[in-house]
């Protein structure tokens, strides 16, 4: 992120709000993260003390910083964390000999059925290589079963060699179609006892799988956010993980777009599902430029403790926004017109004469009635505590005056 000099905590506290009231708009997708693997082959690889025969296997070492904080959002530092990963594509005999040595090494796996077993992935507090990885260090798993249309995921926390599923592991357990890196940390995290595991292995059944696109449960992050304490771990500087375009479902590429049967980018989608509603266009559609958004973080938000805080929040929340309540013929009007009311806004900041109001009554009314109704879909602690600190931040800041508004925030 390129730095530009230091313009005030006072101005971006506020400028960031536009920008994250508008994350429907400029978070209509998130490029998922594909690692590369080397190229088919059929040989064997040492895991748990064990060889197995392997398909295909792919491992790397990632050093990120992360950006951790509490619920009560008081407490945040940032650290540089290494995290093992290593993805195994096995054969259906091997993949189930495994688990079955895995069941026979942690008790409580036995009500499983391996009938449609199709990923397994363990978590563990150490082991940095596939050769010294042990049972002792096992915190928990993430079970994948294949349906006609789905996954159904189960999830498991590990405590000395014993299963001990929770309520939170319960909550997790339904269908979706994709999982992102992103889940995957979160979960770890959680397993872990709010620490980053040390290594994530994620095994696959070496079988095909091609399911028709049904956004209704399409990432595994929707279980997630069902949770208290779990949430996808987005806020890892450098990943830009999360659900795809709500509509077509595909990633920020050069695709045929589901929706509308043409060839373009897939933040078109917009524009055309605008086109069947009876919303004006010409309210400013221009207007609302994902480049601006990114330059409005990057020039001012990035610059402060108060702008990186609400660049965290942007990032957790778009996701869930995405998860909750995708973009609709129903929903996308309202959106639309409180997306213009945000670069309005923006455009105050920017432009605007010192005695003008940033955040007038019209907009203090739409604003809190959208986190309202985003507070009323989940009992995640994570999500709650976002929301209800943007909710004091426009309360707070409602009726000032740009220049009575920078002059108190100083």
């Amino acid at each position: 992120m390129k730095k530009k000099p230091i313009l005030g905590k006072s101005l971006t506290a506020i400028a960031i709000l536009t920008v994250l009231c508008t994350i429907i708009f400029v978070s209509c997708f998130k490029e998922k993260n594909i690692y590369n693997t080397t190229e088919k082959q059929i040989f064997k690889e040492k895991l748990f003390g064990r060889e197995y025969i392997v398909v295909n296997s792919s491992k790397f070492y990632e050093q990120k910083s992360i950006r951790f904080f509490t619920n009560n959002m008081n407490n945040r530092s940032f650290s540089n964390e290494g995290i093992f990963f290593s993805d195994i594509l096995m054969p259906t005999e091997s993949f189930l000999e495994i688990f079955d040595f895995l069941k026979s090494n942690i008790s409580g796996l036995d009500a499983l059925s391996t009938s449609n077993l199709f990923r397994i992935n363990i978590f563990l507090s150490q082991g940095d290589s596939l050769s010294n990885l042990q049972i002792s260090n096992i915190k928990g798993f993430s079970i994948f079963c294949k349906n006609e249309n789905s996954f159904s995921h189960h999830l498991f926390r590990v405590d000395n060699g014993v299963v001990i599923q929770g309520e939170q592991e319960v909550l997790c357990g339904g269908e979706f179609q994709e999982c992102s890196i992103s889940d995957l940390r979160g979960i770890g995290y959680y397993l872990n006892d709010e620490i980053s595991p040390s290594a994530i292995i994620n095994l696959m059944n070496d079988i095909d799988i091609e399911f028709e696109t049904d956004i209704t449960k399409q990432y595994l992050s929707k279980l997630l956010y069902k949770t208290q304490y779990i949430t996808p771990e987005i806020y890892v500087e450098g990943d830009d993980f999360g659900p795809n375009c709500s509509h077509c479902g595909e990633r920020n590429r050069k695709v045929s777009c589901k929706w509308t049967g043409k060839e373009r980018e897939c933040p078109s989608c917009i524009k055309d599902i605008l086109s069947k509603t009876n919303v004006d266009l010409e309210l400013g559609y221009g207007e609302l430029s994902s480049e601006d958004a990114h330059s409005f973080r990057d020039n001012f938000m990035a610059e402060s403790n108060v702008g990186r805080k609400y660049i965290i929040y942007y990032y957790v929340l778009s996701d869930f926004a995405l998860a909750e309540m995708p973009l609709t013929i129903n929903s996308i009007s309202d959106y639309y017109e409180f997306a213009i009311d945000c670069y309005a806004i923006k455009n105050i900041i920017e432009n605007g004469s010192n005695n003008k109001v940033v955040v007038n009554s019209n907009f203090k009314e739409k604003a809190l009635a959208k986190i309202e109704y985003f507070k009323g879909v989940t009992t995640n602690i994570k999500i709650l505590t976002i929301l209800d600190d943007i909710k004091l931040d426009i309360i707070n800041w409602h009726g000032l005056s740009k220049g009575a508004l920078l002059e108190a925030l100083n």
